[in-house]
């Protein structure tokens, strides 16, 4: 393949660089253009960022660019004026994530993640695996309190005991 894209690279077909991202733009063709600094000789280009899109309008997988991220360059017939810059090869500043075996998919932001399932959806708040517990012992609690009090306590028992029986593995979330 190395030996292909080099032939089409010196017949002036295509050209492939890696590039660092100085700035990113909001664009009203294309949502965003980046400006990539080209790491083999320090050109400044300007490219369209290339996400993993579905099919559709608004489909896909996009995530955060950020100034000094790496990118693959791509120029079509080696024409800098259609450039597109496929973000993220990994790299030591950009390793997948500690613990993951590319095993499964795996969704990982340092800003969350938000799930939709078509393009202006409502992203709904999630209650997480790890605060169900907590959730359950403090309704528990305040249960036992207000029963104590002879207050009867039927909607925070029933809530108690489905916080106990969700399978969180299994759970499917759709907000539309």
């Amino acid at each position: 393949m190395q030996s292909k894209l080099q032939e089409l690279a010196t017949e002036g077909m295509a050209w492939v660089s890696l590039g660092q991202v100085t700035a990113v733009e909001a664009h009203d063709s294309y949502s965003y253009l980046l400006t990539l600094s080209l790491v083999d000789d320090g050109r400044t280009v300007q490219a369209r960022p290339m996400w993993l899109m579905g099919g559709r309008q608004g489909e896909g997988v996009y995530s955060r660019i950020e100034v000094g991220d790496e990118a693959v360059v791509l120029m079509p017939s080696a024409d800098p004026n259609r450039a597109v810059a496929l973000i993220g090869p990994a790299s030591g500043p950009a390793k997948p994530p500690s613990g993951w075996a590319n095993d499964k998919l795996e969704l990982v932001d340092r800003g969350g993640v938000e799930v939709r399932t078509a393009e202006g959806a409502t992203v709904q708040p999630v209650l997480l695996a790890d605060l169900d517990t907590n959730l359950a012992n403090a309704l528990t609690e305040i249960s036992a309190l207000l029963k104590i009090l002879g207050l009867p306590t039927p909607v925070t028992d029933t809530l108690v005991s489905q916080l106990n029986a969700l399978n969180w593995r299994s759970a499917a979330l759709k907000a539309e």
